[in-house]
């Protein structure tokens, strides 16, 4: 209220002016027990939306500091306890594995671009030439991935001229028989001069845009005939004179693998259920009764109205030992197991070897072992 005159928390139509205050204060269908600074115990309404039928919520360090002519603003890392029924319970089911068809798309490496400069004629002497260029890849748009490539993309941007081969007075079999052997010449990396051709797969080819473009009627003829012809390829079935060779073995699609995909199914089951949730940047999970064997005990006298952060650094911290992850250590202890029940030694005596008889090496073992103070302890959560 001390507030209003500066900034209204939510304007006339209802709606919060600062996103970044939304959840600091009570809203109307709510009980707010505020303290005179910092924290608060929220009783939530019972119509909630997303079907909670009560819920209580315990908070501490809930927003930053602010002056008086500021809203504050929420804080993401506070302390709270959040105490929850819900009307129905949400869970995943146990998971199943599918098979997921992915395409092993790559850059292209290069483009082959056969171009007859007369395509008009009717005397079966053509001219013309085969250009062989290296492709520079384009990560950021994709036009270069071998999925992305079709005859009439424009890939002057990425040509490299790596190799030119020019012909003259030939009939159209004799221009598809030299643009075929071209081909198979780049897949086979080495040119007819000599030249070698390295990293050369996924290839593109095509006729240039003049003759994929001509529409004069007897150019268009010639070239149809032409394109039809160029079966660089067994598995070549495009007969348009254009077409990807994946591979070495001569493949004109992007091949699929399929990968093993773990799926969880969630489910929702119409029965209630309570959650508890507790949160902080440091959480400690304090017995009375609880004595740390390798650590001294705890004295929580003269604490009943709360435990200052000296005593937390000064003598909790210290005699409390941090939580473990349960999953990752299950980790840990099924490699150790595997490695002792298939473990071998070369001769009666001497040590194992550094891999096991089904692939658990001892580097894997060293590695988890390093990793476990930081991936199987939570030294933020502790107890005494």
């Amino acid at each position: 209220m001390r507030n209003k005159r500066y900034q209204p928390i939510k304007n006339k139509k209802g709606e919060i002016s600062n996103p970044q205050t939304s959840g600091v204060y009570p809203e109307p269908e709510d009980i707010g027990i505020m303290s005179r600074n910092n924290a608060d115990i929220i009783l939530k309404g019972s119509n909630d939306v997303q079907g909670v039928d009560g819920e209580i919520l315990i908070r501490a360090g809930k927003h930053g500091k602010f002056n008086r002519t500021q809203i504050p603003t929420a804080k993401t890392n506070r302390a709270f306890i959040q105490l929850s029924n819900y009307e129905t319970l949400e869970q995943y089911a146990n998971p199943i594995e599918r098979l997921l068809l992915r395409k092993q798309d790559q850059q292209t490496k290069k483009l082959i671009e056969y171009e007859v400069f007369n395509p008009e004629n009717q005397f079966s002497a053509f001219t013309g030439q085969i250009i062989l260029y290296s492709l520079e890849p384009d990560d950021v748009s994709g036009t270069t991935m071998a999925t992305a490539i079709v005859n009439n993309s424009n890939l002057e941007s990425f040509k490299r001229i790596q190799y030119i081969e020019q012909f003259s007075s030939l009939t159209l079999d004799q221009v598809s028989r030299k643009v075929n052997k071209f081909i198979n010449d780049v897949m086979k990396g080495r040119m007819e001069n000599g030249m070698n051709i390295n990293n050369q797969y996924p290839l593109f080819y095509r006729a240039n845009k003049d003759n994929r473009d001509n529409t004069d009627p007897v150019s268009f003829t010639n070239m149809t005939y032409l394109f039809s012809r160029i079966t660089p390829t067994k598995f070549t079935t495009n007969l348009r004179g254009f077409g990807l060779v994946y591979d070495k073995t001569g493949k004109d699609n992007v091949p699929t693998k399929a990968e093993k995909q773990t799926f969880r199914q969630k489910q929702i089951l119409n029965q209630d259920n309570t959650v508890g949730i507790v949160g902080a940047n440091q959480l400690y999970l304090l017995s009375h009764n609880a004595n740390n064997p390798a650590k001294a005990k705890i004295n929580l006298n003269n604490t009943i109205y709360g435990i200052d952060q000296t005593k937390l650094v000064d003598e909790i911290q210290p005699k409390t030992s941090s939580v473990v992850r349960g999953e990752e250590l299950m980790t840990l202890i099924e490699l150790i197991v595997r490695y002792l029940a298939t473990h071998v030694h070369p001769y009666p005596g001497l040590p194992p070897v550094p891999v096991s008889s089904d692939g658990t090496k001892v580097d894997d073992l060293l590695k988890e072992l390093l990793e476990a103070s930081t991936k199987i302890l939570n030294k933020n959560i502790r107890i005494n």
